[in-house]
């Protein structure tokens, strides 16, 4: 990645367009999908969480 060849340590809280929750109800679901990605976040010490968001 670009980023990591500028010592920048790259996390990523998902690798495709999957969430990472079971809820079925949407407004749920993304609640806790983002919920879990902050988890993720947090534990790698991060600095800054960045959303990029495809829309074909």
């Amino acid at each position: 990645m670009h980023l990591e060849r500028h010592n920048v340590k790259v996390v990523l809280t998902r690798t495709g367009p999957h969430s990472l929750s079971s809820a079925r109800n949407l407004k749920q679901n993304k609640r806790e999908d983002l919920n879990k990605r902050v988890v993720i976040a947090n534990a790698a010490d991060s600095d800054l969480f960045v959303g990029i968001k495809y829309v074909p």
